[in-house]
């Protein structure tokens, strides 16, 4: 399969996240654990999401439509999100 997206911040390939990493993202949500690039709190769960493995940023999904605004990815801060997450 190949993948067209890329990270807007390293040009790197996008990988889709899995029902695993989307279920551990939501929990840091729910949690009120996880900020955006920016810093600010994310609020609303995501329905899926594509991440980069370079720059350890993931880009949500809600309502089908995905984002690849820079300003809006969230990191996924270690040790909460191990390398193991990110395969």
């Amino acid at each position: 399969m190949f993948n067209a997206y890329q990270c807007p911040t390293s040009r790197r390939p996008l990988t889709l996240a899995s029902a695993e990493l989307v279920a551990k993202v939501n929990q840091q949500i729910a949690d009120q654990r996880l900020v955006t690039v920016e810093g600010q709190g994310v609020l609303q769960p995501v329905d899926g999401g594509w991440y980069c493995r370079q720059s350890r940023r993931f880009y949500p999904v809600r309502d089908g439509i995905l984002s690849l605004i820079a300003d809006q990815a969230m990191d996924l801060p270690q040790p909460v999100f191990t390398e193991q997450d990110l395969t």
